[in-house]
């Protein structure tokens, strides 16, 4: 006996499919704008103490970054003014 979906469960699935679709745009902006800055991912993960590693998961969009942390991203990138001094203590980045 087959089951069927039910309304949920397709909504469900097509929000969860938008939101990795959306992961992996992300990922390719984050690595465009290193690269357009000429930075290493050394230098990022070096100047927001994280690992390279996740900054190679957030740039294949196998993550995302915590918003404290992106904000951080964008402002080295050059897109952003600069992070308000409560998320730069949270996340211990010092720009």
């Amino acid at each position: 006996m087959s089951q069927m979906l039910s309304q949920i469960d397709i909504e469900y699935i097509w929000k969860l499919g938008t939101f990795i679709k959306r992961r992996r745009v992300l990922g390719r902006l984050l690595k465009g704008f290193r690269r357009g800055c000429g930075m290493s991912v050394y230098e990022i993960a070096r100047t927001l103490k994280v690992t390279e590693v996740s900054i190679r998961a957030w740039e294949k969009g196998q993550r995302v970054p915590p918003a404290d942390v992106f904000l951080c991203l964008l402002y080295l990138y050059g897109h952003e003014e600069a992070p308000s001094e409560n998320y730069r203590e949270l996340s211990g980045v010092r720009i």
